[in-house]
C-alpha cells in the first residue's frame, strides 16, 4: 500500500493573498537565479499559481491513480491568525475536507487543521475527530507560534486522549511565513512532555535535517515525512540518498513517512514521478548506499498504515 501522508487542496479562496504572493515572489527569485530570467510578477503569477488552483478533487484523485497511491492525507491550513482573513472560514474548510473524506472513504483521509492560538482549538479538534471522522491534527508553526508554548498543552493532551498523531510543518519556509518557529528544536519539549503523542515533523525539516535528526534520535515519538524533497531528489540525488540513509540508520525505517506536499511540486515532479524515484532507490542508489525492499515498502505506506490504524 502507498500512502501520501502530506498533501493539500489549494483553493484560491481558502488561503490569504499574502501566501500566494509569497509563492510568486519565490518563483521569480528562482527563475532569476536558475534561468537568468526576469519574469514580471503578473506573468509569473499565471505560471506559478494556475496549476496549483487546479487542485480539485478530480485532479487529486487522477494524480493518485497515475501514481499508484492508495490513500492520501489531506491537510487544511489555518493561516488566518498569522496572515489575514480568508474568504472561506477555517471551520468551513475543515468541514469540506471531512466531506471529501466521506465521499471517498477508501482514498482520502482528512486531518483537522487549526491554529492553536484560537480559543476554541481544543473543542474544534474534538468536533473534527468525533463528529466529522477526521484522523489527526495539522499545525503550522510558521504562521507565528512556537509549538512548545505551554498554552497549547491542552490541545496536545486532547490528541493523546483521542489517540491521534500531530503533524507539524518543520523547516525554513517562504515569505511571508516565518521560519524560526518551525525549527525542529521546538518539538523537543512537546515530545518530552507528551511521550505517548505521535509527532510528525514534516519535510524532514528541509535544510535543518541534521537538527531534526539529532532531536528525533533521542525522542522516539518523533516521526518524519519526506514531503517537499522532490527538487532535492531530482537535483542532488546522491545527497538525498545519503540523508535518507542517515535517518534510517539512526531512527529506524519505521519512523519515516512518504508524502508529496502536493500540489506544490506537480509541475516539476508529479506524484507519479516521486513515487518512482523512491521505489527506484532499490536499484539506483549510489555505490555504498543500500536500501532494502522492506525499508522502501514501510516508508511508502506501511508506517503510515500503522500510525493511522488502517
Amino acid at each position: 500500500m502507498i500512502i501520501d501522508m502530506h498533501s493539500h487542496l489549494f483553493v484560491k479562496e481558502w488561503l490569504p493573498r499574502e501566501f500566494w504572493e509569497g509563492i510568486v515572489k519565490t518563483a521569480q527569485s528562482q527563475a532569476k537565479r536558475i534561468m537568468k530570467a526576469d519574469i514580471p510578477f503578473d506573468e509569473m503569477e499565471k505560471i506559478a499559481l494556475t496549476p496549483l488552483w487546479e487542485s480539485s478533487e478530480k485532479a487529486l484523485l487522477g494524480e493518485m491513480e497515475a501514481a499508484g497511491i492508495d490513500k492520501t492525507v489531506i491537510l487544511p491550513q489555518d493561516f488566518e491568525i498569522g496572515l489575514s482573513r480568508t474568504e472561506v472560514t477555517i471551520e468551513e474548510q475543515n468541514r469540506l475536507h471531512a466531506e471529501l473524506m466521506k465521499k471517498h472513504p477508501d482514498r482520502l483521509i482528512a486531518f483537522v487543521g487549526i491554529d492553536p492560538r484560537r480559543k476554541n482549538s481544543v473543542e474544534f479538534l474534538e468536533k473534527g475527530i468525533k463528529e466529522w471522522g477526521m484522523r489527526g491534527l495539522k499545525l503550522h508553526p510558521a504562521t507565528g507560534f512556537f509549538p512548545n508554548d505551554r498554552r497549547f498543552y491542552p490541545l496536545y493532551r486532547k490528541c493523546v486522549d483521542l489517540k491521534i498523531p500531530v503533524l507539524f510543518h518543520s523547516g525554513p519556509i517562504i515569505y511571508p511565513l516565518r521560519s524560526q518557529p518551525a525549527h525542529p528544536v521546538y518539538l523537543d519539549d512537546v515530545a518530552a512532555d507528551f511521550p505517548d503523542l505521535t509527532l510528525i515533523a514534516a519535510h524532514m525539516s528541509h535544510t535543518w535535517w541534521q537538527d531534526l535528526l539529532a532531536i528525533a534520535a533521542v525522542k522516539p515519538n518523533i516521526f518524519v515525512d519526506i514531503s517537499g524533497w522532490e527538487l532535492e531528489v531530482m537535483a542532488r540525488y546522491e545527497d538525498f540518498c545519503r540523508i535518507l540513509k542517515r535517518f534510517i540508520d539512526e531512527l529506524g525505517y519505521d519512523r519515516i513517512l512518504f508524502g508529496t506536499d502536493g500540489p506544490g511540486f506537480r509541475q516539476v515532479c508529479p506524484p507519479r514521478d516521486y513515487v518512482q524515484l523512491i521505489r527506484g532507490l532499490l536499484q539506483k542508489s549510489p555505490e555504498g548506499i543500500k536500501f532494502t525492499a522492506e525499508e522502501i515498502s514501510a516508508i511508502l505506506g506501511g508506517n503510515a498504515q500503522r500510525i493511522l490504524n488502517l
